[in-house]
């Protein structure tokens, strides 16, 4: 299992968490109950709300968003890539950047096996 981006910030009480985006990327190795880091360079940039599935010997990762660190309000940045990480050799390749879907966010990403898409 992989984890990729999302927000780290944490609320103070009662209000709203400040903008604090990663594009760091963990496995679980299910064999060693462990989390490890994986440095995987040139992938998508921090960002939150990206949508995910897993495909052939990896995963895809499509749009997402990104507001300024610590920022409360203001414009976010809508992502419309799509990344495919190749789990053998730890690497990130951009497939499609401006063509196909909107940017979003929150959205349902899935692949189809039998299909190959």
């Amino acid at each position: 299992m992989y984890v990729f981006g999302g927000s780290t910030a944490v609320p103070p009480p009662g209000e709203r968490p400040p903008a604090l985006f990663t594009d760091a990327l963990w496995r679980f190795d299910d064999a060693c109950t462990a989390w490890e880091e994986v440095n995987a360079s040139g992938g998508p940039s921090a960002r939150g709300r990206a949508m995910a599935t897993d495909g052939p010997d990896g995963f895809y990762v499509f749009g997402g968003r990104w507001r300024e660190d610590g920022s409360f309000s203001g414009e976010y940045t809508l992502y419309q890539e799509l990344w495919f990480f190749e789990a053998a050799t730890s690497t990130w390749e951009l497939l499609s950047d401006g063509e196909g879907p909107s940017a979003r966010v929150s959205g349902v990403l899935e692949y189809d096996a039998e299909g190959g898409q």
